[in-house]
Order: structure tokens, then C-alpha cells, then sequence
């Protein structure tokens, strides 16, 4: 049952994996591989139905979630959501990383009104620190907001924001 579970989980992974259709940088990729070794080690946790072992784990991955100000540079993932209700957002994800990014410019904003759900975005700027309230959503769905100092449609060029 468990090797089950295990195929069933890797297969979603390489399908979310496979929305971003470019080659990810390399610091893309660490981050990515953190992210996944965080929530393998929950799950292991989970498994043994010990909430000792799960705070213990989202203690061991909290400096990495919760530090601000890591270089992003040309970081991709797929828009999700694009919204205006509290100033312009545009959300991607990759895998089961959102990146919930404020366009404060006039650029940003008339890029993020040509957006579509599904289409690649690749970004860079300083990236602001895990936003979830609980340890849970920090480990299962990471978030992270802030404002790109640069963006982009698939391959077009960059939009730069202050």
C-alpha cells in the first residue's frame, strides 16, 4: 500500500514538475530539491502520527522558509491566479511553491493584465520570506510574496520594477 501511495505521489510531482516547460537555474533547482526533502521528511513525520516529530521537522526547515532577501534570478513558474482586488498580484507555481508577486508598475501592471492562466513567467528579485500561517501550509504549501525587481512573459524580455 505504502510503495502505492509513493508512485501515486511521484507521479503528481512530475506532472506538476512538468508545467514549467523551460530548464530551471540551478538555484531554482536547490531551493526546489529543499522543498522536497522538507516535505518528505513531514510526511515521515506524519506517517508515525507523531506531532512531536512534525513540529520538530517544520522547526528544522523554518530559517530556510522564513529568511527574506534570497537572490531570485530568472526563477520560472506557471501564473495561476491574476488578481487586483488589494493592488495587481500575479501568482505562480511551480511544483507546490506559489510565488505571490506585487506589480507596482505601471509595466508590471499592464504585463500581468496580458497574462493567462498556464503561462510561464520568469522572474527575478529578492524574495520575501514564507507567509503561511501554520507550520502545516509552510511545509505543504509554501508561499512567498513580494515584489520582482524583474518579470517576464516565457522568453520575451524582462519588465523591470523598482
Amino acid at each position: 500500500m505504502r510503495s502505492a501511495i509513493f508512485l501515486v505521489a511521484a507521479a503528481a510531482a512530475v506532472v506538476q514538475l512538468a508545467g514549467c516547460s523551460s530548464k530551471l537555474p540551478p538555484a531554482q533547482q536547490e531551493f526546489m530539491k529543499l522543498v522536497d526533502q522538507m516535505q518528505d521528511d513531514y510526511s515521515e513525520a506524519d506517517s508515525k502520527d507523531n506531532a512531536i516529530l512534525e513540529k520538530e521537522v517544520a522547526d528544522k526547515y523554518k530559517n530556510a522558509m522564513y529568511a527574506a532577501g534570497q537572490d531570485v534570478v530568472k526563477w520560472k513558474a506557471s501564473v495561476k491566479e491574476i488578481g487586483d482586488t488589494f493592488g495587481t498580484l500575479v501568482v505562480a507555481q511551480h511544483g507546490d511553491v506559489k510565488f505571490k508577486m506585487v506589480m507596482v508598475t505601471d509595466e508590471g501592471k499592464k504585463l500581468a493584465s496580458s497574462l493567462k492562466r498556464g503561462d510561464e513567467v520568469t522572474f527575478s528579485g529578492k524574495l520575501g520570506h514564507e507567509v503561511s500561517f501554520t507550520s502545516y501550509g509552510m511545509v505543504k504549501a509554501p508561499e512567498f510574496a513580494f515584489t520582482p525587481s524583474e518579470i517576464g512573459k516565457g522568453d520575451d524580455p524582462l519588465v523591470t520594477q523598482p
